[in-house]
């Protein structure tokens, strides 16, 4: 929805510009809240990318990379495919920390990014405790 959204910046306000409705124009985005969309759209990009890749899928590039005989034509997700997203997700989400943590201005960012991270070690934990990913 962020990524229509910013596709459709332009028409959004114009829209909140011209209405006669007082209620959207007290909700007419800024140019920092479009700066803080974008941002957060970057943020999130990935771990959209991981969950769709996970749920399966059945485009064209996604089976070209697939196309070892061993795996159906229908790529739903595999094990490997998890961990690999197990082990990125956090990889990104520490990349973004580290540099919110030096940027000014984006403090609401930062906390929920701050707090991502925090939740996702948590369970992170939890699930590299299982005996069946030591196999792996």
């Amino acid at each position: 929805m962020i990524e229509r959204a910013c596709v459709l910046m332009r028409t959004i306000d114009a829209y909140c510009q011209d209405s006669d409705a007082e209620a959207i124009k007290d909700d007419t985005l800024t140019h920092d809240d479009w700066g803080d969309l974008k941002k957060i759209k970057e943020i999130l990009a990935p771990l959209y990318k991981f969950t769709k890749d996970l749920e399966g899928c059945v485009e064209e590039e996604h089976l070209s990379r697939i196309s070892d005989a061993r795996f159906p034509q229908h790529h739903e997700g595999m094990l490997y495919e998890v961990i690999m997203a197990l082990e990125a997700i956090p990889e990104h989400l520490n990349e973004q920390y580290k540099l919110l943590q030096h940027s000014n201005g984006d403090e609401a960012i930062f906390k929920c990014v701050k707090n991502a991270v925090k939740k996702l070690d948590k369970y992170l934990e939890l699930t590299w405790l299982r005996p069946i990913l030591w196999i792996l």
